[in-house]
């Protein structure tokens, strides 16, 4: 057997025996194929060889090979029935029998299909990396500071995607004035039966004494088709990943390359990485071959046409906003080095912050202590920390999923400082944006109390004015008391006992604060529900309202409805004790410039509805509310 090539599972030893549901491969079971991505290219990446000074290249490709390549397919085949067989006698669930049945067809077919991922320009797996790619569970070996990789997990994304849970390793490196290869499979399936009893769940395809890698002369011409060579036939240093079974669905190329530009744009943007996608028909005819620099706005464009998602929007303004040479600020922080920020303000912008580590990838836009940023204008923002020596600490407190930083999750003793870090670091990303994003103020402004807010005008020309007040990030000086309830006008007949309170309803749903000082978040408040010409309160809430440059009588109004449907809106200046709304307001599409019937407006639940709206008479200085009604309901 000391020379013996094929598949080994070894026994256990009366030690423990694996379940089919292996925990590492299930932590990647609700998104596979992004997973895959974030997992193999963030390990490409920290494994880059820098003093080539190109981009890591990683490819992403179908193969499909016959019978005749030697896989060890007849063992593969026997160790999944006994899998099989072994799952319905211990009465396992019925989805791990399943996926093991359902496996067994494709090893009884004439090809086979895999996923190929392969990288250039890296390193290859040298030292301990390969054993702890291959060998070590819950261990991940790195050789820079500001790796990626840290929970030694991410290996397990690729079993995700195959059907036969198998996936094979080729790798190349220089040790010493020599290249040296390794090859090797692994199959993750559940314990059974082997000749020497219970075996483990997870078994090796090389030399099957010790499970040991094949090296040197030993990956002959059976075994050479899993290299990466460069144009003279001979390998060169880096890595390939075999799937076996690859089920990625007749959509893969674009799922991958979606995720690559969503995780990875600033990577790709910064010349650190490329990847090149085996195209679809889509693809060949744009002449999408390669993602790179030169080529990530077209493929922004093609995905955002396939898919229509939100979040792409999201990414692209990120993208775009890193393409700038001079950030908005820079720091060199003691615990995090070097970083650097970039903000942009404008309407419609996500006003989320992309926090990015060194290697380029997107950690997460939802870190705690900057999701919330009440009454700022709308903004987009990335953090870039570019030091070795503070992703070194960031790495320590990323979970497994690599999308959130989480002090707790750093050694005891060094987690009073994780949090303190962590927080200095978002409270100065907060304060930049506050400055930066803040709502603009017109020259002359007059500065009043909180009452006058919300009383009617008494000198019409001129402009509200900014208070000293404010905190958490919010508007300055938003007020908190409430408007006295308004004089119930002759048309409206009373409340009714079908009426109920309502979250953000009401005839005064918000207040629209002063266009002329930018805008301002209308605050809900909980009103008893009326009938009149407005029909049924809609519930509505962060109600904004932002001046058009050089039109005193027109701005724009947005606001997210909690209701869908057909609503008739209303406008009343905040404070007018007639209750009579104003009839000489015009609404028009921002998009079109039509004009917009304000009793037949469609609203979404969850939509942001934006509109501007005219008046005869300048409404840049005045505050007003805003009434949503169920036009089916009067």
């Amino acid at each position: 057997m000391t020379n013996e090539i094929g598949w080994h599972f070894p026994p256990n030893h009366g030690g423990l025996e694996d379940g089919y549901n292996a925990p590492g491969i299930a932590t990647f079971a609700g998104n596979r194929l992004r997973s895959l991505v974030r997992e193999t290219l963030q390990n490409s990446l920290d494994a880059a060889r820098n003093e080539l000074k190109k981009p890591v290249n990683v490819s992403f490709e179908l193969v499909e090979l016959d019978r005749n390549r030697e896989i060890g397919r007849q063992e593969l085949q026997s160790a999944l029935q006994l899998s099989c067989q072994a799952a319905s006698e211990e009465k396992d669930p019925e989805e791990h029998c399943q996926a093991l049945s359902s496996a067994l067809p494709l090893l009884e077919k004439n090809k086979l299909t895999f996923l190929k991922i392969s990288d250039r320009n890296t390193t290859g797996l040298y030292g301990a990396n390969w054993r702890a790619l291959v060998k070590m569970q819950g261990s991940s070996r790195k050789n820079n500071r500001g790796a990626g990789g840290s929970h030694g997990i991410g290996k397990y994304a690729a079993f995700e995607v195959s059907q036969l849970r198998t996936v094979y390793y080729w790798t190349c490196f220089e040790e010493n004035g020599k290249q040296i290869e390794k090859f090797q499979g692994k199959s993750v399936l559940r314990s059974h039966k082997g000749a020497e009893g219970p075996t483990q769940g997870t078994g090796f395809f090389g030399l099957k004494h010790g499970c040991s890698e094949l090296s040197g002369s030993e990956i002959d011409s059976r075994f050479s088709h899993f290299r990466i060579l460069n144009e003279d036939g001979r390998p060169i240093p880096g890595t390939a990943l075999w799937i076996a079974g690859f089920q990625g669905g007749n959509d893969w190329q674009r799922q991958i390359a979606e995720s690559v530009i969503e995780n990875f744009f600033h990577a790709i943007s910064a010349g650190k990485l490329t990847v090149t996608l085996e195209p679809n028909n889509d693809m060949t005819d744009r002449g999408l071959l390669e993602i790179d620099k030169s080529s990530l706005d077209n493929w922004f464009e093609y995905v955002s046409e396939q898919t229509g998602k939100e979040e792409l929007g999201e990414t692209r303004n990120f993208w775009e906003l890193t393409g700038n040479p001079n950030p908005t600020a820079e720091k060199e922080d003691n615990d995090f080095g070097h970083c650097k920020l970039w903000i942009r303000v404008g309407e419609g912008l996500p006003s989320k912050v992309a926090l990015i580590r060194a290697t380029g990838m997107l950690i997460t836009t939802e870190q705690k202590g900057l999701i919330r940023f009440p009454g700022l204008q709308d903004f987009a923002a990335v953090c870039v920390f570019e030091s070795g020596k503070g992703n070194e600490l960031l790495r320590k407190m990323e979970n497994p999923e690599h999308d959130k930083f989480e002090p707790d999750r750093l050694p005891e003793g060094e987690r009073e400082k994780g949090k303190k870090a962590l927080k200095q670091i978002t409270e100065w990303i907060r304060g930049q944006i506050k400055d930066a994003a803040k709502p603009p103020q017109l020259s002359g402004t007059t500065v009043l109390s909180e009452l006058a807010r919300v009383l009617p005008d008494s000198e019409p020309d001129e402009a509200f004015g900014d208070s000293a007040g404010g905190g958490g990030g919010g508007f300055p000086g938003r007020p908190s008391i409430k408007l006295k309830p308004r004089r119930r006008p002759k048309s409206m007949p009373p409340a009714g006992p079908e009426d109920e309170d309502v979250e953000g309803a009401g005839d005064e749903e918000g207040i629209g604060y002063p266009p002329g000082q930018g805008g301002v978040s209308g605050q809900s408040q909980k009103k008893k529900d009326r009938r009149g010409a407005a029909g049924k309160g809609v519930p509505i809430q962060d109600l904004r309202v932002v001046p058009l440059p050089n039109e005193p009588s027109r701005c724009r109004v947005s606001f997210m409805p909690r209701w869908s449907g057909e609503a008739r809106l209303q406008f009343a200046e905040a404070g007018d004790s007639s209750d009579t709304p104003r009839d000489d307001i015009q609404a028009f599409d921002p998009q079109t410039g039509e004009e917009l019937d304000l009793g037949k407006v469609a609203l979404k639940d969850g939509e942001r509805r934006t509109l501007e709206i005219e008046s005869r008479a300048p409404i840049r200085n005045r505050a007003f509310c805003l009434r949503a009604g169920d036009v089916q309901t009067q």
